[in-house]
C-alpha cells in the first residue's frame, strides 16, 4: 500500500544511507522499522501467522456462571419464548425469596 508520510530530511537520508549500507530497499527497512517501533509500544505481543501459541497460566481464569433457569422436564427447551423464560425467572426469584426467609 501506497502513502505520503512528511519525515524531516535528516531521517530520510539516514534511512536512505542505512538501506544502501545493508543492501535493503528502502520501503523494506523502512517497514521493518515501523513494525519494530510499534511492537516495542505495543503491550500485548502480536504473533505472527507462523507463531507457536503459548499460553501462560500465571493468573487463574475467573468464569462467572451464566444465570441458571430451571426449566420443567415437560417443556421444550429449545422452544421457550422470552415470556416464558421471564415468568420461568420470576417464578425462580420468588422460590428463592421465600427460601431465604
Amino acid at each position: 500500500m501506497k502513502t505520503t508520510i512528511d519525515l524531516p530530511e535528516s531521517l530520510i537520508q539516514r534511512l536512505k544511507l542505512t538501506a544502501a549500507r545493508r543492501g535493503e530497499r528502502v520501503k523494506v527497512l523502512a517497514a521493518a522499522t515501523f513494525r519494530a517501533a510499534l511492537a516495542a509500544s505495543d503491550p500485548v505481543p502480536r504473533r505472527s501467522p507462523g507463531d507457536k501459541i503459548v499460553q501462560r497460566r500465571t493468573q487463574k481464569r475467573h468464569r462467572v456462571p451464566l444465570p441458571i433457569v430451571p426449566v420443567p422436564a415437560h417443556t421444550d427447551r429449545f422452544a421457550l419464548s422470552g415470556e416464558r423464560v421471564a415468568e420461568l425467572e420470576a417464578e425462580f426469584e420468588m422460590r428463592n425469596h421465600e427460601a431465604s426467609r
